[in-house]
């Protein structure tokens, strides 16, 4: 009784802890739930470093632009269509025209500049004869860039990419670029066109983000054909000072060329529905970050819409941004990308137009 009393008095904890074996196993707890600790606070402190690491990447190139600007770029890619010189009535008066090139092969391009808005822009000619891209589009492919001296080891579309680069074409226009952004300190810079102009917009875009990387440099463009190969969709892509906005009206036929493999997306997809609008990061969307990608009958949709054709026109693009967009943005315009659902969710894609 003596020694059950001793084993349960009050005192039996301190005197066990005067020994060796205790303090030693005691101490030990102690160290390895500090290390659990320092571990944990070092994994979460990594992870949100790389979060914070790739929102910074995305900062720009995922910066959404307005309606209001959208607006102003498809009124300049519907007037570039009428010019032949920088004098021309189409141009709206806030903005000034400071160069128009119209090469050998066929492009045309001018540079503007708005005081009122504050920018320097780019803006490519494109094509509204929707029969010649179906019946004559060659898929031919090329090094990106001038074709003695590419940019990059990725394949891009010939076609688009002599546009660009044939005949100092690019060098001009980047020069005037660096000028005119010199001459206007502050003023953002935009590459804009419709359809081989868009195309010409995203290649122009791409070098030039690429020559200067302190250069923010945001393309909008409408109705915009693919124009390269997987490795270059991912090398565009990877330029964080370049963010690329292709605005696709309903089942409009050429986003959704050329139909081979060979040829990606770049950029984010805007598309412009009959009811909303909806955009999709980098038109693939991202698990990792949540985003869907566009619905798995973009393109078998439209290919089999006997419309598809007669969305491509310029003026259909002007008509829904400057009616729709600019009018009711919440409806018609994004500010955010489509999100994915819950795993197990179960989600028939549809496209609703």
């Amino acid at each position: 009784t003596t020694a059950s009393d001793e084993l349960s008095s009050p005192s039996f904890p301190s005197i066990l802890s005067l020994s060796p074996l205790f303090r030693l196993q005691h101490n030990r707890h102690r160290y390895m739930a500090a290390m659990l600790k320092l571990f944990t606070f070092l994994s979460i402190s990594i992870f949100y470093a790389a979060i914070t690491t790739a929102s910074d990447e995305l900062s720009f190139s995922a910066s959404f632009p307005s309606a209001a600007m959208a607006k102003e770029f498809v009124r300049l890619s519907d007037a570039v269509y009428y010019l032949r010189s920088c004098k021309n009535k189409h141009l709206p008066s806030s903005v000034t025209c400071h160069t128009y090139n119209h090469t050998k092969g066929g492009t045309q391009v001018m540079i503007v500049s708005s005081d009122e808005k504050k920018y320097v822009a780019i803006v490519y000619a494109g094509s509204d004869n929707v029969k010649n891209w179906i019946s004559d589009f060659d898929v031919s492919m090329s090094d990106f860039g001038p074709a003695d001296n590419p940019i990059v080891n990725a394949k891009v579309h010939d076609g688009f990419n002599h546009g660009v680069f044939d005949e100092g074409l690019f060098d001009d226009i980047q020069s005037t670029a660096k000028e005119l952004l010199e001459q206007y300190p502050g003023y953002r810079i935009f590459i804009s066109g419709h359809s081989l102009g868009a195309a010409e917009s995203i290649l122009t875009g791409a070098a030039m983000a690429h020559f200067d990387p302190t250069l923010n440099i945001t393309v909008i463009n409408f109705g915009c054909p693919k124009v390269g190969s997987r490795e270059w969709k991912d090398w565009a892509n990877s330029l964080p000072n370049l963010g690329v906005w292709r605005l696709v009206h309903r089942e409009d036929i050429v986003p959704r060329m050329p139909s081979t493999w060979r040829f990606s997306h770049v950029g984010h997809t805007v598309q412009l529905n009959k009811r909303n609008a909806k955009a999709y990061y980098l038109h693939y969307g991202d698990k990792d970050l949540g985003y869907k990608s566009v619905p798995w009958n973009w393109e078998s949709g439209a290919l089999a819409t006997p419309t598809a054709s007669a969305q491509h026109f310029i003026r259909i693009y002007v008509k829904y941004v400057t009616k729709k967009s600019a009018k009711n943005p919440d409806k018609y315009f994004v500010n955010d990308f489509v999100k994915k659902k819950a795993e197990n969710d179960v989600e028939f894609a549809t496209i609703v137009y």
